[in-house]
């Protein structure tokens, strides 16, 4: 990469920064009608420049759901409940989530904590999931998370101080495996969004209706460390949010470790498609969510 190409993409990301972090000041200043307002119509303008990420959206979901020019519309309107969600992660330190979010079924987490093998609790990017952890961490419960290193450095030490102001601990995903085991076997929970393609070694397995590249990498950690595995989704429902708590999976184990790893991957990738079928307005289509294909690539 030449001198010009890096001059004019440290350009980019500073500019990216500089717009979140402004953002972030104005948002926490205004009140909360004006401030969702304002990155709404934020959102409007662009939808309708940044065509890359508007094609991806439509091309997804004309993938699973079939071609259909109400497609654009849904796209829309889905762009616009990412930015009602991002407004209240931007807002987050100056929250008080328990007025804010309402968790069904928490009895089933309390439980799996009582065991005593810590908890892992899958989700997906559905809804505003930034505030499964942050509303846990605020109720005093062990809470850490697995968060990928974001590419502008002081980008990503913004949104890890936001996070943390509620408490939580945060593991970067390339030391995520030994950090992991350890917090686990203190008892604690731990919480990981499996519905992406990382980079990470895995399988494919069917999502959506789709085979896509899955990683494996928690279902191992999961396996050997026999901790319970709740799948978790938040949803929004007006001015409010819907923590939803389905009960701990039952993983399959065989003896044929190959098997048992696709099966149990298999077993949590559906738990959480389930929360993204009942609530697709509210997923991140705007994901490459199946760019590699099994004709192209073997399972790893």
């Amino acid at each position: 990469m030449d001198d010009e190409t890096l001059f004019k993409k440290r350009i980019k990301r500073n500019f990216i920064f500089y717009l979140v972090y402004s953002l972030y000041i104005l948002l926490n200043l205004l009140p909360h009608s004006a401030a969702s307002f304002l990155l709404s119509s934020l959102a409007l303008f662009l939808f309708f420049i940044l065509k890359k990420v508007r094609s991806t959206m439509i091309a997804n979901l004309n993938y699973v759901y079939g071609i259909s020019p109400s497609h654009k519309k849904f796209a829309f309107k889905n762009f616009l409940n990412l930015s009602r969600n991002a407004v209240d992660f931007l807002r987050l330190k100056k929250m008080c989530l328990n007025k804010k979010i309402i968790m069904r079924r928490e009895e089933i987490f309390q439980n799996a904590l009582k065991i005593g093998n810590g908890v892992i609790f899958i989700s997906g990017h559905l809804g505003a999931w930034e505030l499964i952890p942050a509303y846990l961490s605020e109720k005093g419960y062990p809470i850490n998370v697995v968060t990928r290193t974001v590419y502008e450095p002081k980008l990503g030490n913004l949104i890890d101080n936001i996070r943390q102001s509620k408490g939580m601990n945060i593991i970067d995903r390339k030391v995520s495996l030994k950090e992991s085991f350890k917090v686990l076997k203190r008892g604690e929970s731990l919480g990981v969004l499996i519905d992406q393609d990382t980079g990470s070694k895995g399988v494919f397995i069917q999502f959506l209706g789709k085979r896509a590249f899955t990683p494996t990498g928690i279902v191992k950690l999961a396996m050997k460390t026999k901790s319970s595995v709740i799948p978790m989704a938040i949803h929004r429902e007006r001015d409010s949010h819907i923590i939803d708590v389905d009960h701990p999976l039952k993983f399959v184990l065989t003896g044929n470790k190959e098997m048992d790893i696709m099966n149990n991957t298999a077993l949590c990738s559906n738990a959480v498609e389930k929360f993204i079928r009942t609530y697709p307005e509210e997923w991140v289509w705007m994901h490459r969510r199946w760019k590699r294909k099994p004709d192209k690539r073997k399972d790893e």
